[in-house]
């Protein structure tokens, strides 16, 4: 039986570098990954593989070339960073072409993979010949986030089964839906990954891994907390969490005294807490730090005005008679024809333009929102107006616009 001969591939076109020094790669990849005439073969295969590994030496020898030739650290940077952006595409395009391959021979695959691997292995080389030249905020290759993915995986099975044995970590439950969502191969991911973020996972699997528990009932934060703080875990979720625990610690006391204690506690606890210098979850948002200080310092001066008008406020109360306490209370407020969110615009804006003077947002709402009702509600909450002029609606801002420019037109007019 008669066998075809192998196909003699011509070298020649892929010998040299160009101007554009992945373009040997490129070419590699059309002669035999694309065109349609190149024969799937064990021989071919291997030509392949040879010609990659040629074509990849010589590319890390331009690359060192071109970096020696180089005297600024910037400029350094930017070609590093330059071939790190084209190889990254070049690895994707190449796993989406394999992904959209319909059914095919194992060796048509293997020839994918043998490009994938070198494309691998030319990134893998700018990160450790180049390590002080990389970007974190450079795209991960989806080849290499498909990898970390599984890897993540097999970390928190080992891992979760640890901390979720602790039934004081509320957290945590938070902290691993969010890691399982980001690790499942079958959920795609919509925003690009940079290698700043798996840095960060790393450090926070590592982290979680080297909790050890010790018995101190009396410690206000629980060791994943803790860690979560020094790992500057700014997640809005987290942050929620956390505030609505030192909340719920501080609403099942009393006395105002007590929940002031309390809460300068938790601020103490918190801020002896330093965080890891040049680590964060979102870099786009503000700091854990920032974030937590600022409530810390709201509520505290709320409780503190608590405490100094506490007395006064018992004794005003006491005057009224059973009878006409209702009424008295009542003849006190001023309608405002407006609604409850509208009114707290109005308000929230008056405090930050010191138009009107406290010492805190809270002691705004606190001494003027009582006074008040509106054609929807008599007794208004201060707490829940002061917490909804942070989430207005659009149509609530247009309102209280539209009703200052009323009152401007007016005063024109005196």
């Amino acid at each position: 039986m008669n066998t075809l001969p192998e196909e003699k591939i011509d070298t020649n076109e892929v010998a040299n570098h160009y101007n554009y020094p992945l373009q040997g790669l490129e070419l590699l990849a059309h002669r035999f990954l694309e065109k349609q005439g190149t024969k799937k073969t064990e021989t071919n295969l291997r030509l392949f593989g040879k010609q990659l590994r040629d074509e990849i030496a010589r590319l890390q020898l331009l690359l060192k070339t071109q970096a020696f030739a180089l005297s600024q650290e910037k400029e350094i940077r930017m070609l590093i960073q330059r071939y790190n952006s084209s190889l990254t595409r070049l690895l994707d395009e190449t796993l989406l072409k394999k992904e959209l391959q319909n059914a095919v021979p194992k060796i048509a695959d293997d020839f994918y993979n043998s490009y994938i691997n070198a494309l691998e292995a030319m990134i893998a080389f700018l990160h450790d010949y180049f390590p002080e030249h990389n970007s974190l905020e450079q795209r991960v290759p989806m080849v290499s986030l498909s990898k970390k993915r599984k890897e993540i995986v097999g970390r928190l099975d080992t891992i979760e089964q640890k901390i979720l044995s602790h039934p004081e970590e509320m957290v945590a439950g938070e902290l691993f839906k969010r890691l399982r969502r980001f690790a499942a191969s079958g959920i795609p991911i919509t925003f690009k990954i940079r290698y700043r973020d798996l840095r960060y996972k790393d450090e926070l699997l590592r982290h979680l891994n080297e909790i050890r528990w010790k018995n101190e009932p009396e410690a206000l934060l629980t060791p994943v907390e803790q860690m979560l703080i020094y790992l500057n875990y700014n997640s809005k979720a987290f942050i929620k969490l956390l505030i609505k625990k030192i909340t719920q610690d501080i609403d099942h006391l009393i006395e105002p005294k007590e929940k002031l204690d309390t809460l300068l506690l938790y601020k103490k606890a918190f801020r002896q807490i330093r965080p890891k210098p040049g680590l964060v979850l979102n870099p786009g948002y503000h700091h854990l730090g920032t974030v937590l200080d600022g409530w810390f310092d709201e509520e505290i001066r709320y409780f503190e005005m608590k405490l100094k008008w506490s007395f006064t406020t018992q004794e005003d109360v006491t005057t009224l008679k059973k009878g006409d306490k209702k009424e008295e209370i009542n003849q006190l407020r001023v309608l405002v024809k407006l609604s409850s969110d509208q009114t707290g615009l109005i308000l929230r804006a008056a405090d930050e333009l010191r138009i009107l003077v406290a010492r805190s947002l809270s002691e705004v709402f606190k001494t003027i929102v009582p006074h008040l009702s509106t054609p929807h509600s008599e007794n208004l909450s201060y707490k829940g107006m002061r917490t909804q002029s942070y989430v207005a609606e659009e149509r609530d801002k247009a309102i209280a616009i539209e009703a200052l420019e009323r009152i401007i037109k007016k005063i024109k007019e005196y």
